[in-house]
């Protein structure tokens, strides 16, 4: 099995910045040890209770892309 090139710093800063920019209220963290990717949010602001998903996790930021266009898919209906 071939394991794709993990993205630059850079990169991951750039990928980072479009993931917030698509998805806002969401935080995007790309773990530097393991390369995995990270969506969380919480209540927004007014909130006490957080409606719908808080969290996701892939191991692409692709993969997470589509986790959390699923997500406002859902709560759009």
């Amino acid at each position: 099995m071939t394991q794709k090139a993990r993205p630059t710093a850079n990169q991951t800063a750039a990928i980072e910045k479009a993931l917030r920019e698509e998805f806002p209220g969401w935080s995007i963290i790309c773990t530097r040890d393991t390369g995995r990717w990270w969506a969380l949010r919480g209540p927004g602001p007014g909130e006490l209770v957080q409606h719908g998903a808080s969290a996701a996790e892939a191991d692409t930021p692709e993969l997470l892309r589509e986790q959390l266009r699923a997500y406002v898919r859902a709560e759009a209906d």
